[in-house]
């Protein structure tokens, strides 16, 4: 039997980790909670989230150990809860991409555009 292992985490390594949270009143209250998210122990947001609404946080970090924590920290503003993680190692070509990046400095995704046209229609 083939014993599946967890991503080892490399020191100095640069990582993208997102989080992602939906409201869709599981707590039947229709109040959506007020939370902090942490990475590590560094505050990364306080986030609310809108009933049927989603709401995606990114940031691009160097692992300072071989492991990280990404915690949600209860505010008494409802129960904190996390829809959807995702840890992703950038690799060699994360370097230079996001040379910014360091173990004092993290980059943290303040908007994302698409400036994609509406419609299928070419214009020349």
């Amino acid at each position: 039997m083939k014993e599946t292992k967890p991503h080892a985490w490399f020191a100095s390594k640069k990582y993208l980790v997102r989080v992602v949270l939906f409201y869709g009143n599981y707590d039947g209250l229709d109040n959506p909670p007020e939370f902090e998210l942490y990475v590590g122990v560094d505050h990364w947001t306080t986030t609310t989230v809108g009933r049927g609404k989603e709401k995606a946080y990114e940031v691009v970090m160097v692992a300072r150990t071989e492991t990280v924590s990404v915690c949600v920290v209860n505010t008494k503003k409802g129960t904190p809860y996390l829809s959807a993680i995702e840890l992703r190692p950038l690799g060699d070509g994360g370097s230079s991409l996001y040379a910014a990046a360091t173990e004092d400095t993290c980059l943290r995704l303040v908007a994302r555009h698409n400036y994609a046209p509406l419609t299928e229609k070419k214009t020349r």
